[in-house]
């Protein structure tokens, strides 16, 4: 682990010195209503390996955004602890509740996701998506920033359809926000 979070690290340090606004580290710990291993194990393991790539990250002043599918809400205040910005995916489906996930990081992190592309792109129509879609916004949006996402890369039997009616009402909510500024500024 130590080896591989040294050479991670410096790849962090060459990519902000080739100009990169933020790092995304990708690193599946969750499955599906659990972790692939047991909190401790992360907490004696994984979690002083990634403090070394935070640490070094930090010092470059520049947002390090996590990625780990799965249910990792076991292990939040490790995430909170090594001092990421952002948070991807906040997947229901895996037992993460958006409003609880929400909750515990307030404005410290913002999250990535929240639509879920196994509960609710596949199965739901054009109408149910919308809802959904605003559903999560009213849970998600508040406090630390939200990235409107999918919970993963939509599945190749997800009709077009939806995944467009998905991202209507993130339309409307930019031209909004890009008017409010026009107008109010």
């Amino acid at each position: 682990f130590f080896k591989l979070a040294a050479w991670t690290a410096d790849c962090v340090e060459t990519a902000v010195k080739a100009g990169v606004d933020a790092i995304e580290l990708s690193d599946d710990w969750g499955q599906q209503k659990t972790m692939l291993f047991s909190p401790e194990m992360w907490w004696d393991m994984v979690y002083p390996a990634m403090k070394i790539i935070l640490d070094r990250a930090h010092e470059l002043h520049v947002p390090v955004l996590l990625h780990s599918d799965g249910d990792v809400t076991q292990i939040l205040d490790g995430i909170l602890k090594l001092g990421v910005s952002g948070l991807h995916p906040v997947q229901e489906s895996a037992g993460m509740s958006p409003k609880n996930v929400r909750e515990f990081f307030g404005k410290k992190v913002c999250l990535m996701g929240g639509l879920d592309t196994i509960t609710a792109l596949p199965v739901m129509n054009a109408a149910e998506i919308r809802c959904e879609v605003e559903r999560v916004f009213a849970l998600l949006k508040n406090d630390g920033g939200f990235i409107f996402a999918g919970s993963h890369m939509f599945q190749d039997d997800t009709p077009l359809e939806v995944i467009a009616a998905a991202y209507e009402p993130v339309f409307f909510v930019l031209i909004f926000c890009i008017l409010q500024n026009l107008l109010f500024v």
